[in-house]
This record gives C-alpha cells, structure tokens and sequence, in this order.
C-alpha cells in the first residue's frame, strides 16, 4: 500500500492514542446491509480501536442529515443506523465550534437529542424551523406536536446550529450548481473529468485556476465582458478558486447568516471541485446528494485518518488522510487484540 506509518497515523503498525478517525457515511450503511466481508468482524476491529487503543470514531451532524434523509416510513432502518452510529462511536461527536472557529471532540455531545429528533416522523420539518422555535411559543408547541419536546430542543448545543446552517448552506449551494450551469461552467473553461481525475487535488486545483485565468484574459478583449464583470465583481481579478470562495463568502453566505469560517469555506471548496469536474458524482444522478460528501470533506481535514468506501471522496481528500475501508482493515487486523 502506498501509505506510510507517520501518513496514517501509525506507528508500529498500532494507531496512536487519542487519534481521530472518521468513518464515512457508507461504511454504517455497508456494516448494516452485511455488504461488506465479515461485517461483525469489521465492527469489532472498530469497537477495539475506540475501547482498547485509545483512539476516537467520532459522529458527525453531517451523518445524522444523511440518516434524517432515511425515508420516515423505513423508522426501523433509522434507528438501526443509529444504534450502529452510537455503539461504534461511544456518542462522541466532532464539532465543529462556531465560537472557537476550530472542530473540537465532544465526548458529552447530547446523542440522545439526536436519537428523539431522527426518530419524529417530520424530524426535517422541525430541524428547519429550529432557529424560531424557541424563541416563539407556538412554534414549540407545534414542534411537540411533532414529537420533539421543547426540552429536548434547548438540549440542543452548538451540534444544533450546525444542522440548521448546514440546510441554509445545502439550499444556497444547490442553487449555485444545477446540471446546466455545470455543464456550461465546464464547457466554458474546457474543463475534461477524465484529465482532473488523474490529478491529486491541488494539480486540478491550479490546473482548473490556470485555466480560468486564460479564459479570463481571452475574454477581457471584449469591451462588453469587462464591463459587466467590473460592475458584477468590482475588479478585473480572474475569479480563482480562492477568489471565488472568497467571494461566495461575503456576497452569498455572510448575507444569509452563514459565517464564513474554515468550515464553511472547506465545504464551498469541495462544492466547486464538484461544479469544476474533479472525482465528482455523474450528472445524471442527484447533486444535492454530494452535499453530504462535501461535509464529510471538510470535517475529514481535521481528522487524523477518513476511511469510507468512496474511491473519489478519497482520491479528493488525498492519500494522508483518506483509505479505502477494506484496505484499512487488513492493514490492522493482525495486530488488534481481540475487544473484551
């Protein structure tokens, strides 16, 4: 394998102690389906990990969305993606904190708040009015209507504002890249999958700003295109990748009560490696489905190692920090004790 120890977080073929690992989404649905060789075996050598050696598998709201997203009449599959959820993690969370601006582990993270608001058969239709609801009394009695207590909901910590900006952010993003304006973002720039695909993530990403800045140059020949890119921009600066998260960032989320820090900013990033082409999802499937991978993107960047069965997402986040489950299992395996 082309990993070393020090890449993924290994010495002596052992984990450090009090490393981050986080697991994808995929690897829990996997776990549960059975689509995966000898699952119980694969949730003990996690379980070992966490118990005996130290390290910490957290959760993330990013999977308690993506289980939200579980059709409310498939209860049972829910709460067997929970249950796995918290058994492997302990109920210890990564967070990211809007008032430390950093991700921070949280071992008193309210889990059981999450497990009264995935088991409400309209959990999403309260998670969207959460940020009103405590702050009007009727609107807490309609959320009890729905199954959620109003003590539950002022359970609800930092974790909580993730949830309600993630939704803000997932609208606001999805608007930014529907199938045609990636198609004509593509074209435009002459962007081809195939030739970003064989790149790591800073090839394609200064391959993809070489090519908007010749584009760019190109066009500013025309009188017509320099002045309505000076009036919708402000300068002639080519709109880089930097650029534009940047720009996103004061024009777009700031105005729609989303702080533009780290996090946000490494979700922003993923979503324009998407539009760009870079190891992104097929246009003909859902692109509101590839939120949830730039989440796991973003939180997997202060992780110590990813692991998911996504070959692209790994490819994306890059080989010292993602491996492909199977292979990370393998690797493991004949030094794990046994959990008690």
């Amino acid at each position: 394998m082309p990993y070393t120890d020090e890449e993924l977080g290994l010495k002596d073929n052992q984990l450090l102690k009090g490393s981050v690992i986080y697991l994808d989404q995929n690897i829990y649905g996997r776990l549960i389906d059975g689509n995966i060789k000898e699952p119980e075996k694969a949730k003990d050598i996690l379980k070992v990990l966490g118990e005996l050696h130290g390290c910490y598998l957290p959760f993330s709201f990013a999977h308690i969305y993506e289980v939200l997203n579980i059709p409310a009449e498939k209860m049972e599959y829910r709460e067997k993606h929970l249950k796995l959820i918290k058994e492997i993690s302990g109920g210890i969370s990564i967070t990211y904190r809007y008032d430390m601006e950093r991700f921070t582990i949280k071992p008193e993270c309210p889990f059981e708040v999450f497990q009264s608001i995935v088991e409400s058969e309209d959990a999403y239709k309260v998670l969207e009015k959460i940020p009103r609801i405590l702050e009007d009394e009727s609107m807490a009695k309609e959320a009890e209507r729905c199954g959620v207590s109003r003590e539950t909901l002022e359970g609800f910590d930092i974790a909580s504002v993730q949830l309600v900006k993630g939704v803000n952010l997932r609208e606001l993003l999805e608007s930014l890249s529907t199938k045609e304006q990636i198609q004509e973002t593509r074209l435009a720039f002459g962007l081809d999958p195939k030739v970003l695909n064989n790149m790591s993530m800073f090839e394609a990403i200064n391959f993809i700003d070489q090519r908007i800045k010749q584009v760019h140059e190109e066009k500013l020949a025309d009188e017509t295109y320099r002045q309505q890119y000076l009036a919708g921009i402000g300068n002639l600066k080519p709109m880089t990748i930097a650029s534009s998260i940047d720009y996103m960032a004061e024009k777009i989320l700031q105005p729609n009560g989303i702080a533009a820090n780290e996090f946000s900013k490494l979700i922003m990033l993923a979503s324009l490696l998407e539009t760009y082409g870079f190891q992104s999802q097929q246009l003909n499937k859902n692109q509101g489905a590839a939120f949830y991978d730039h989440i796991h993107f973003a939180i997997a960047q202060s992780s110590h190692l990813f692991l998911s069965r996504d070959e692209k997402l790994i490819k994306k986040i890059g080989k010292s920090k993602a491996i492909y489950f199977d292979n990370f299992l393998k690797m493991v395996t004949k030094d794990l004790p046994k959990s008690p």
